[in-house]
């Protein structure tokens, strides 16, 4: 999904603020089992923390941090170019039963669930 928001953009791309380091020692709380969040830098475009609940794989961005990602300066914006669906962006669907196949990555959830 941000793949294909960047490739959609229109708008004038705009610099994020410097990543906040303070960001990664937050303590939030998952709203599902009330366990700590853990947080984690978000390795793309946009300089924001994810936090996300390991228990749960509930994830959570803060206000506008999608469109801090989206809106960040990069090549990848305004190009159009659709990613192919299955192959650039392989996202599979946790079973409820089965614990063995949880996402190690937060923003693989945040994908799943926007697509």
């Amino acid at each position: 999904m941000v793949s294909r928001r960047r490739a959609w953009a229109t708008g004038h791309p705009v610099p994020p603020p410097p990543f906040d380091r303070s960001s990664l020692e937050r303590t939030l709380t998952c709203p599902l089992c009330a366990k700590r969040f853990m947080t984690y830098p978000y390795g793309g475009p946009g300089a924001i923390a994810i936090d996300a609940c390991d228990d749960c794989n509930v994830v959570w961005l803060d206000y506008r941090e999608l469109n801090q990602i989206v809106d960040a300066p990069g090549r990848d914006r305004g190009s159009r170019e659709m990613p192919a669906a299955a192959e650039d962006c392989p996202i599979v669907p946790l079973r409820a039963d089965d614990d063995s196949e949880r996402r190690s990555d937060p923003l693989d959830f945040i994908l799943s669930l926007l697509s």
